[in-house]
Formats: structure tokens, C-alpha cells, sequence
């Protein structure tokens, strides 16, 4: 069953380029939302000096500059928490996914040569809905193992390139 998650060089290329397409998209967006993030913080930064020119021309009672300084300020806090938690969500996804890459590949030959505890914990990492019928295993792979099977079978059915790409780019 874990020889279906074998492929040829040229799949494995052209699934790294699709991984690397979506690393793109991902950072992209990653970079979209710190930059709104820190533009946010900026304007609150804006309207906290605004309210204080207004505090001092006694345009506005201290009283109220204090409780609005207040709130903009968490608001701040807000948005650098933000910004950190985006950060440090941010992992090295073409690093794992080469990585699940290399594990979808080298199943097989790992499977092979594991005792029978690192077999079961690659058989649980790798599928589920497991179940024997009479003598044949019948499972499904997990997600994203199932991509290299469909690929395969997009190969067996002549999917272009292209088409290949844009399922592992999803």
C-alpha cells in the first residue's frame, strides 16, 4: 500500500515547484496582514499624539485623554500581539513539506525495515479508516499523503502538469 506514495523524479520536481508556488501565496498573505497590522498600530499611534496636542489646547479634558489614551494604547497591545502571534505561526512550510515528501517516498523501504513499534506509529501517521478485509488492508491515507496516491493516478490518466500543480498548490 505504501508503494502508491512512490513517484519519479519529475513528479517529485514538479510537486516541489507547487509547494514552493503556495510557500509564495502563503507569505504573501503573511506579509499582507503584519503590514495592516502595523499600519493599524500606526494610526492609533496617530490619534494618541492627536488627543494630546487637544489635552494640552485644553480642547479635551484630561480626565478623557486618559481613558481614550487608555483604550488606544490596548488596542496597540492588540495589534503586537497580533503581529508576534502571526510570526510565530509562521513555519518553515516548504521545509515540511519536503519533509512529508521525503516520508511519502521512503514509506515503503521505512516500513520494511522498522520494528513492529515505529510500524505502527508510521501505519497510524500515514492512514486511517484502516480495516482488513479478509486478507487485503483496506484504509485511506491521511491528509496530505493522499496527494502523492491522486498523483499517481492523475499520471496513470495523463493530467497535465499543470493540473497536477494546481491540486498540489490547494
Amino acid at each position: 500500500m505504501f508503494g502508491q506514495l512512490c513517484f519519479d523524479d519529475k513528479i517529485f520536481k514538479l510537486i516541489r515547484q507547487a509547494l514552493q508556488e503556495s510557500h509564495a501565496d502563503e507569505q504573501r498573505e503573511h506579509d499582507e496582514a503584519v503590514a495592516a497590522l502595523q499600519a493599524e498600530h500606526k494610526r492609533l499611534e496617530k490619534r494618541i499624539n492627536a488627543m494630546y496636542t487637544d489635552k494640552l489646547d485644553g480642547r479635551i479634558s484630561t480626565e478623557f485623554f486618559d481613558k481614550m489614551s487608555e483604550q488606544l494604547h490596548e488596542e496597540q497591545s492588540q495589534c503586537l500581539k497580533n503581529i508576534e502571534l502571526r510570526q510565530g505561526a509562521e513555519r518553515s512550510y516548504m521545509k515540511d513539506g519536503i519533509r512529508l515528501l521525503d516520508l511519502a517516498v521512503n514509506a515503503e523501504s521505512m516500513f520494511e525495515t522498522q520494528k513492529i513499534r515505529s510500524k505502527r506509529q508510521l501505519f497510524k501517521f500515514l492512514l486511517s479508516n484502516s480495516q482488513l478485509d479478509g486478507k487485503n488492508l483496506v484504509a485511506t491515507f491521511r491528509n496530505p499523503f493522499e496527494m502523492p496516491v491522486k498523483t499517481n493516478a492523475a499520471i496513470a490518466t495523463a493530467k497535465t502538469e499543470k493540473a497536477i500543480r494546481a491540486e498540489w498548490r490547494e
